[in-house]
C-alpha cells in the first residue's frame, strides 16, 4: 500500500540530483579545506623553522651587553627593551614573533620566571613577556625534542612554538640554553574560519543555483511526458462503456510525438493505444446495437407465435375431451407459454430501456424505443403505494410495510412515465416476494436524497427485507441478465432473471441508478431518481410507453 502522496518524476529527479550534488560538494569542500589546512600548516612550519634559524644566528653573533642601569631584571644579559636597543633574535622577524631563552634545568623545573623572552610589537620594539605568558611558554615547550613544534595559547593569543638547544660557541653563552621562537597564528585561525564560512556559503550558493537550473531543465524536458500523463488521466476519466473515447481530448499534440527519445516513444504508443481503444469501442458499440436490435426484433416476432400457441392450447382445453394426463400436459404447455411470454416481454422491455440509456449517454435526444420522451413528472409516492397494494395481493403470506414521509409541500415527483416507475418498484417488490420465504417482512420507504454525482435533489425508494440475504457468490453480477437468486418461489412461479436488469436500465434511463446491499440475513435495494415538481410536467403521462 502506498503511504502518503507520491511525488512527481520531476520532483524526484530534482531531489535526487540535489542529494547527489550535496554529497559531492561536501566531499569536495572537505577535500579543499583539508588541502588548504595542510598547505597552511606546512607553510607555518617552514616559516617557524626559518624564524628559529634567524634567531639562533643572531644569538650566536651577539656580543654580551652590560645591563642597563635602572632596567628591569627581566631584560637579561643578552639585550634590553628600551629605545634604540634590541633583543638578539628579534631582528628581521615578523611582527608578533616571540623570542626567548631559558636553561634546560630551569625548563625542566617549569621555572617560568627564568625565561628571558619578548614579543616584537608593531612599533618594532620588543615587549617583555608577562609572568603568565612566560609560564604558558615554558609549560608548552617543556619536553619538546630538538626542532619539534607545538601549538599553544600564550596569554590568550594562539602561537606556534619551536624550541631547540644552543651550542656554546662563545664564552658568554652557557651550554644548556634553549632557544624558544614562536609565531602568532591568531590571524591564521581567523582566516581559516573565514575561509570555511566562504567555502560553505559558496557550496550552498552553487547547490541552490544548480537546483534552480536543474529544475527548469528537468521540467522543460519532461513537459511532453506531463502531457502524456494528462491525456492518460483524461482518458481514464471518460465513460468508455457509455460514450466511447473523446478523440479531441485524447490526442496528444504533435510536439509530444516528434523525436526519438523515450518520451516521444511513449507518446506515440499512447496515441496508438487511444486509437485502438476507440476503434474497439466503436466496433463493440456496433455489435451491441446489432445484438439489441436482434433481441428486440426476435422478441417482437416471438410474440405472435407464442400468442398462437397459447390460443390453440386454450381452444384444446375448451373443445376437446382430454384425459386427466392430457389436461395436466396441456396445463404445463400453458404454464410454459406464460413463462416464455414473460421472458420475451422482459427482453423486449430491457432492449428498449438500454437503447434509451445508450442514446442519452451519446448525447442524443431522449428516446425509449417507441419515440416517446420523458417529458412529464410522476408522483412517486402514489406509484409506491399502488405497487405495495399489488404486492400484498400477490403475496399475502408476507408482511408488507410502507413508509411515505410528509414532505411539507416539497416536490414528490420524478421525471418519466407511470408505467416505467411502476415497473421499477413492482420488480423490486416482486423480487422480494418471489425469493423470500413466507412470513418475511418487506419494508418499503420513500425519502428525499441527492444524486451521487451532481448532488441534485432526488427521491430514494428503498426496499428492504429480512428473508435471508443474497448469496455472496452472485452479488457481483446481481444486475446482470438471467441471474437468479435461487431462493424459494411461491406458487410454482418462475423467475426470468430479467427483473433486476430492467430495474437498473429503467432507473438509469430516468437519470438515476439502483444499488444493492446484503448482509446478516437482510437485503436492501435503493433506487435514487431525480426529483422534480409534479407541477413542472411538460404534458400528461399516457401511462403506457414501455
Amino acid at each position: 500500500m502506498l503511504r502518503g502522496r507520491r511525488r512527481s518524476v520531476a520532483t524526484r529527479l530534482l531531489l535526487g540530483l540535489l542529494a547527489i550534488l550535496l554529497v559531492t560538494m561536501s566531499i569536495w569542500t572537505a577535500y579543499i579545506m583539508l588541502a588548504a589546512q595542510g598547505m597552511v600548516d606546512r607553510q607555518l612550519a617552514t616559516s617557524l623553522s626559518a624564524a628559529w634559524e634567524r634567531a639562533a644566528t643572531q644569538v650566536y653573533a651577539a656580543e654580551p651587553v652590560p645591563p642597563v642601569v635602572g632596567a628591569p631584571a627581566s631584560s637579561g644579559a643578552n639585550g634590553a627593551d628600551g629605545p634604540g636597543r634590541h633583543r638578539p633574535g628579534s631582528l628581521a622577524q615578523p611582527v608578533g614573533t616571540l623570542v626567548g631563552t631559558v636553561s634546560r634545568a630551569e625548563l625542566a623545573d617549569h621555572a617560568g620566571s627564568a625565561l628571558e623572552a619578548a614579543v616584537l610589537e608593531p612599533s618594532g620594539h620588543p615587549r617583555t613577556l608577562t609572568s603568565e605568558e612566560r609560564h604558558d611558554v615554558v609549560h608548552a615547550v617543556q619536553g619538546l625534542a630538538q626542532g619539534e613544534q607545538v601549538s599553544a595559547d600564550v596569554g590568550g593569543v594562539a602561537y606556534e612554538l619551536q624550541a631547540g638547544g644552543l651550542e656554546p660557541t662563545a664564552p658568554w653563552l652557557a651550554g644548556d640554553k634553549v632557544l624558544v621562537v614562536g609565531l602568532p597564528t591568531q590571524e591564521l585561525v581567523e582566516g581559516r574560519r573565514d575561509g570555511v564560512a566562504l567555502t560553505l556559503a559558496g557550496a550552498a550558493l552553487m547547490v541552490a543555483a544548480t537546483g534552480a537550473l536543474a529544475s527548469w531543465w528537468i521540467r522543460r524536458t519532461l513537459r511532453p511526458l506531463g502531457e502524456v500523463a494528462q491525456v492518460a488521466a483524461d482518458v481514464a476519466r471518460m465513460d468508455l462503456a457509455g460514450g466511447g473515447v473523446d478523440l479531441a481530448r485524447a490526442r496528444l499534440p504533435r510536439r509530444a510525438l516528434e523525436g526519438a527519445d523515450e518520451v516521444a516513444v511513449v507518446g506515440r504508443a499512447m496515441d496508438r493505444l487511444v486509437g485502438a481503444v476507440d476503434s474497439a469501442l466503436e466496433r463493440r458499440l456496433r455489435e451491441e446495437q446489432e445484438l439489441r436490435r436482434f433481441v428486440a426484433d426476435a422478441s417482437h416476432e416471438l410474440r405472435t407465435p407464442l400468442a398462437s400457441v397459447r390460443g390453440y392450447a386454450e381452444m384444446l382445453a375448451l373443445t376437446e375431451d382430454l384425459s386427466e394426463g392430457g389436461r395436466r400436459s396441456l396445463a404445463r404447455v400453458l404454464d410454459q407459454a406464460d413463462r416464455m411470454t414473460d421472458l420475451v416481454d422482459g427482453m423486449l422491455v430491457l432492449a428498449r430501456l438500454e437503447a434509451a440509456h445508450r442514446g442519452r449517454a451519446l448525447g442524443l435526444d431522449a428516446f425509449d424505443g417507441d419515440g416517446d420522451g420523458d417529458d412529464c413528472a410522476v408522483d412517486v409516492c402514489e406509484a409506491v403505494l399502488d405497487a405495495v397494494m399489488d404486492a400484498r395481493a400477490a403475496w399475502p403470506d408476507h408482511r408488507w410495510e410502507v413508509e411515505v414521509p410528509d414532505l411539507d409541500g416539497s416536490p414528490c415527483g420524478v421525471p418519466g412515465d407511470r408505467d416505467r416507475l411502476s415497473r421499477i418498484v413492482g420488480n423490486l417488490l416482486s423480487n422480494a416476494g418471489r425469493h423470500t420465504p413466507a412470513g418475511t417482512t418487506v419494508a418499503v420507504s420513500l425519502a428525499p436524497a441527492a444524486l451521487p454525482v451532481s448532488g441534485a435533489p432526488a427521491m430514494r425508494v428503498r426496499v428492504e427485507d429480512d428473508g435471508g440475504g443474497i448469496p455472496p457468490e452472485i452479488r457481483p453480477g446481481l444486475f446482470d441478465r438471467f441471474v437468479r437468486c435461487g431462493g424459494p418461489l411461491a406458487g410454482g412461479e418462475h423467475s426470468s432473471g430479467l427483473g433486476l436488469p430492467i430495474v437498473r436500465a429503467a432507473a438509469r434511463g430516468l437519470g438515476g441508478d439502483v444499488t444493492a446491499g446484503s448482509g446478516e440475513g437482510r437485503t436492501r435495494f435503493d433506487v435514487v431518481l431525480p426529483r422534480v415538481s409534479t407541477g413542472d410536467s411538460g404534458g400528461p403521462c399516457d401511462g403506457n410507453r414501455l
